[in-house]
């Protein structure tokens, strides 16, 4: 009886089909890490761009229309930006537009973002009105006060010794408020 093998051609033939199939998992699975790091500076990118944006928004500065280049440390690593900030038709609002590159020469883009930031105005309060801001809460504060706790508890006044003049339960209070005790009876 005769035992019969594999030969050499056939087994170089097996080993070159397992290599090319290799070649191509290996080949698949780099691809596969390219698009998981790309999609990785992509969105830590356009965190950076949205943290400064908002960053922008909450300082409630007023910028200059310019352009400036900065740096920040988000995500284990360095980012380097552009902001482009320029006026509109509208002269209470600016356009801005924010780049993240994730290197210092500003070569690999990772995100852009823009948006628009309007300045802030507080309200203003209108004379011989009681409620500006036209929403029914008595105690509101459209005039950004200081003394709104006060003005929330009935006293007009934050000036210490003038508010305990105006306040009708206070021991220092030496003539009766005959709008604040009329309807009232002491039992």
């Amino acid at each position: 009886m005769k035992v019969r093998g594999f030969t050499l051609l056939e087994v170089l033939v097996a080993m070159a089909i397992f290599a090319t199939g290799i070649a191509a998992i290996v080949e698949a699975n780099l691809s596969n890490i390219s698009v998981t790091q790309s999609l990785d500076e992509r969105f830590v990118g356009s965190l950076v761009a949205s943290n400064e944006l908002t960053n922008l928004r909450l300082s409630r500065l007023w910028p200059e229309a310019a352009q400036t280049e900065s740096s920040v440390s988000q995500g284990g690593r360095e980012w380097y930006m552009t902001r482009r900030i320029a006026a509109t038709r509208d002269p209470d609002v600016k356009r801005v537009d924010i780049e993240v590159f994730s290197d210092t020469d500003r070569e690999s883009k990772a995100a852009t973002l823009f948006g628009y930031i309007v300045r802030y105005q507080p309200p203003v309060a209108m004379p011989g009105k009681q409620d500006a801001g036209g929403d029914g809460d008595e105690n509101a504060n459209p005039a950004g006060d200081e003394n709104a706790d006060l003005a929330a508890e009935g006293v007009e006044n934050a000036d210490p010794d003038t508010a305990a003049q105006q306040d009708p339960n206070s021991e220092t209070n030496s003539q009766p408020d005959s709008e604040t005790n009329t309807g009232q009876q002491s039992q």
